[in-house]
């Protein structure tokens, strides 16, 4: 006797081309049927495996996405249109080794052992360790501050990667009614970041364009509160912030003038998150670099 046909999957339309979709794939295009295991936390570190070193020409289309739609890289994620994108965390490790290949000749995040010993950054009782530990290591300070300043500079790249989940708790929080999975919040958060490495870059390359002189009277003036680089946090805050407000009106939508009220609340509750992940995140890398000096 010959056995039943087993019936196919049932059809439905793929979210990135509009075909039919049968299956696992579109056989259009390639998009893989989403399904809950794609949207939990396991599906972004097999997007990292399956697509570390995939890197090719999605990646303008990507970053053209990111930076003039903001939120729509996340929604379209969570709505499984990814094949015409770069993988969310592969882009963020790509675009983080570029920035702090070139962040040591560019005098952004570049305070280090000077600064901390004379009080710019950093508190009292970190300045106190940091003269304790120069007087046992029996260096006199230039070697020693060389020293404190390598191990500073793997923190600062190293410890980036924190701000991920800071941001995706923030975005859980403040997008609550939205009853997304967290896995979506943490590529809202990986996207965040992204720009933020963007915005870095491009600061660079004004910095290689413009005359000599003129970043450094515009962006990285000093102001007080917010230390030497005070300028340079107020452009990246308003910068970012103004980005958050649009991000989470797309990324997470809401109806009409409701939707742009919850996304202008949003916007300034990770704003203000943001300017605590800053404050944080050069605490932690300065203690760890005292601690490991």
């Amino acid at each position: 006797m010959s056995q039943a046909p087993v019936d196919p999957l049932p059809a439905t339309t793929c979210a990135s081309c509009s075909g039919v979709l049968q299956g696992e794939w579109c056989s259009a295009c390639g998009e893989k049927r989403l399904g809950p295991r794609d949207l939990g936390l396991f599906a972004i570190a097999g997007d990292v495996l399956g697509g570390l070193f995939s890197l090719d020409g999605r990646i303008p289309r990507t970053v053209r996405t990111l930076m003039f739609q903001p939120g729509a890289l996340t929604r379209a994620w969570a709505e499984g249109r990814r094949v015409g994108y770069t993988r969310p965390f592969s882009l963020f490790l790509v675009l983080s080794l570029v920035f702090f290949l070139v962040q040591p000749h560019t005098g952004m995040i570049g305070y280090g052992y000077q600064q901390l010993a004379a009080g710019s950054v950093g508190s009292a009782e970190l300045r106190a360790e940091l003269a304790l530990k120069q007087t046992r290591s029996g260096l006199g300070e230039p070697a020693f501050a060389e020293r404190f300043d390598g191990i500073l500079q793997g923190q600062k790249q190293s410890l980036f990667v924190a701000l991920i989940p800071f941001f995706a708790c923030l975005s859980a929080l403040t997008h609550f009614r939205s009853r997304s999975p967290f896995v979506v919040h943490v590529v809202f958060a990986i996207h965040h970041c992204v720009v933020l490495l963007l915005l870095l870059v491009l600061v660079f390359l004004a910095g290689l364009i413009l005359p000599n002189g003129v970043l450094d009277r515009v962006v990285f003036r000093p102001l007080p509160i917010l230390g030497p680089e005070g300028g340079f946090v107020v452009f990246l805050l308003l910068t970012t912030g103004t980005y958050l407000v649009f991000a989470s009106r797309r990324a997470f939508p809401g109806t009409a003038l409701r939707g742009w009220a919850q996304a202008l609340a949003a916007g300034l509750s990770l704003f203000a998150g943001q300017i605590m992940g800053f404050v944080l995140y050069q605490r932690l890398i300065l203690t760890v670099a005292v601690w490991l000096v």
